[in-house]
């Protein structure tokens, strides 16, 4: 093929700087806009271009053509993605001196040089190997102002090319905000652009104009997270808390649930940012989402709030920064504490691992029992563990009952738990927190079909003092009756034998002795037999058949 045209010289590298200030690789043109857009001319400045062996270039700019992209030349032979055409192209000159250059590039005076026309092969001046290179000028930097070539920048967001729109985006959100605000419609509309690099790069430039947030900017923004890339969904949940916005809450609650980590995260932070009031509801919604990612994002949500309001009152006098964060914390309780009930142990969790971040059970006992006792049957032994430590210290502290009944009746449900830790822990916060009304729900688990339920029980209500334990003394000695251990069974047939002769026993009671004539074990028989003489000749009589077969026992003790 042909060769190409060599670069332009250093000397002139001003062409193009204005987009390629922006100094950005702008998102490909796809194939489809190629084939409708590609008619033998140049991508960058529709000059008439050659066809070589391997790809198409331009005999006018040097522009050469890879794949889907247009590549107009940079100085000394770099590509610069996404030019546009050379003839809508105003640049600032940085050069100390004002003297108009004729030449290659046409006529150029003062500040400004509009281009003209490229040069050819043969008019490229060479350099001396030994001579110095001359500086590039500064245009070709990241910078832009405002007050020379803005308004090309939003002509070229007509461009058909994507990235000279791409590029031209980008320049314009590096602009002062004071500056940017004058183009705050355009920003809007071009967030229907129909490349979603170009919608981000307006998105972010949003992102960074407090005028945007009073004039119904967010709402745009929240139709153009509903995009499907995850990246430009980012761009407009970090914008919309940057605006700060209320009414962006419901959309950044529902991107709380994105499948990308990335935009949860943003979603997240920004609903922070927007604080308690208008956060709080959307997220403490989430809590109780079935994905523990979704629940994970919510919780950073309402914990940044809360530490929203903090940071404005550390700014501010200090009575303030108390009083915000005492109402802070009543809006975030007021949406959380329901949860603590919720049918689903993950929601339960979320909800009390949140307020006692918040600490908002610091003061308040009540609360803390109530976050204890909401996680005390979630899925992880650990965190079981850490409740029934938890309400035992509590219980400790208020002794005399202050647990109260579902304290005591969510105690109660540990003893039947299958880790035998945790059934331990429940058995000492029983018996460190003595809970008001938790001897008879103990005692309901006395005849459980579980061998390790039972004992539980027995240990619990052994371990409790005064007429809680003495008024359910004989249902503990009957439950041990059904132990596994012949010293426990012997040892429960002695102290019932005891409680029969000061007559505390029931018939049904007497009976359920009187069974152990059949008892494995010679030891249990003979406690048996010795039983039925203390409970008097009326029992002996009533026990006839169980006594004439106590006495053809194999053994003779």
């Amino acid at each position: 093929g042909a060769s190409l045209p060599p670069p332009l010289p250093p000397a002139h590298a001003n062409v193009g700087a204005a987009v390629a200030g922006a100094g950005a690789t702008a998102a490909a043109v796809t194939g489809g806009e190629r084939e409708a857009h590609w008619s033998g001319k140049c991508g960058v400045c529709d000059h008439s271009a050659q066809t070589g062996s391997l790809r198409n270039f331009c005999t006018r700019c040097g522009a050469s053509e890879s794949g889907d992209m247009w590549h107009p030349q940079a100085p000394g032979g770099a590509p610069l993605l996404g030019r546009p055409r050379p003839d809508a192209l105003r640049t600032v000159s940085t050069n100390a001196s004002t003297t108009p250059q004729t030449g290659l590039l046409g006529s150029t005076g003062g500040a400004y040089s509009e281009v003209t026309a490229f040069p050819s092969a043969a008019a490229s001046p060479v350099a001396s190997p030994d001579a110095a290179a001359p500086p590039v000028p500064r245009q070709w930097e990241a910078t832009a102002s405002a007050t020379t070539w803005d308004g090309d920048l939003v002509t070229q967001l007509t461009s058909r090319v994507g990235s000279v729109r791409l590029a031209a985006m980008e320049a314009l959100g590096k602009l002062p905000p004071a500056e940017l605000e004058v183009h705050l419609q355009t920003l809007v509309a071009t967030l229907e652009d129909q490349e979603w690099q170009v919608r981000a790069a307006a998105a972010a430039a949003l992102g960074s104009l407090r005028a945007a947030a009073s004039q119904g900017v967010a709402a745009a923004l929240a139709r153009c997270s509903e995009d499907r890339h995850a990246r430009l969904r980012e761009a407009c949940a970090r914008a919309m808390g940057r605006l700060g916005v209320s009414e962006a809450a419901p959309r950044l609650g529902e991107l709380l649930e994105d499948a990308e980590q990335d935009v949860r995260r943003e979603a997240s932070k920004a609903l922070g940012l927007l604080g308690p009031s208008p956060a709080a509801a959307p997220a403490a919604q989430r809590l109780a989402h079935s994905s523990a990612e979704v629940r994970a994002a919510a919780q950073r949500a309402l914990l940044d709030a809360k530490r929203r309001v903090e940071e404005i009152g550390e700014e501010a006098a200090p009575g303030f920064s108390a009083a915000a964060l005492a109402a802070t914390l009543q809006t975030l309780r007021a949406h959380t504490e329901p949860l603590l009930t919720h049918a689903e142990p993950d929601a339960r969790r979320a909800a009390a691992e949140v307020l006692q971040r918040f600490g908002a059970t610091q003061d308040d006992r009540d609360l803390a029992v109530r976050c204890a006792v909401a996680v005390l049957h979630d899925a992880s032994e650990e965190v079981r563990l850490g409740a029934l430590n938890e309400l035992a210290a509590l219980g400790a502290d208020m002794r005399g009952g202050g647990l109260g009944e579902a304290a005591a009746t969510a105690l109660a449900g540990c003893l039947a738990d299958d880790a035998p830790e945790v059934r331990r822990a429940a058995v000492r916060a029983i018996a460190q927190a003595a809970p008001a009304g938790a001897a008879p729900v103990v005692a309901e688990l006395l005849p459980h079909s579980m061998l390790h339920v039972r004992r539980a029980a027995v240990a619990a209500l052994v371990a409790m003092e005064g007429e809680a334990k003495d008024s359910h003394i004989v249902q503990i000695h009957l439950a041990l009756l059904k132990d596994s251990s012949p010293q426990a069974r012997c040892g429960a047939v002695e102290s019932i034998a005891a409680l029969g002769a000061e007559g505390r026993l029931s018939p049904e009671e007497v009976a359920a002795v009187a069974g152990l004539r059949i008892d494995p074990h010679w030891a249990v028989r003979r406690a048996a037999a010795e039983a039925l003489r203390h409970f008097g000749p009326e029992a002996v009589r009533r026990h006839a058949a169980e006594v004439d077969q106590l006495l053809l026992d194999s053994d003779w003790r």
